[in-house]
């Protein structure tokens, strides 16, 4: 990691994309042991409950209440976002800023 700035002057931390895609990788042998295909899913079929309807205040209605959310199913879904973040970035060289 290093210290750079952004285009509008602030001073920011970076990474390069192996790094952040070497990490990734030890979290799955150590965690999931999936296959590439299956993390790409689980950015289709992971993550918040999708049982509802958006409003015309544009906020989710969830037909059911919820309760509690499934935490690993939640860590799958981001992480399949990071997953292919990282390939994206990898072929068409663009960057990923964390912007949270």
């Amino acid at each position: 990691m290093f210290k750079y700035y952004l285009p509008t002057g602030q001073e920011q931390n970076f990474a390069t994309v192996g790094q952040l895609k070497n990490e990734l990788e030890q979290i799955n042998a150590i965690e999931w042991k999936a296959d590439e295909e299956t993390i790409i899913k689980w950015g289709e079929e992971e993550g918040y409950p999708t049982e509802g309807l958006l409003g015309v205040d544009k906020k989710v209605q969830f037909t059911e209440p919820v309760e509690s959310y499934n935490m690993v199913s939640l860590a799958k879904f981001a992480f399949s976002i990071l997953w292919q973040a990282v390939r994206h970035s990898e072929k068409y060289g663009t960057l990923i800023i964390f912007d949270f």
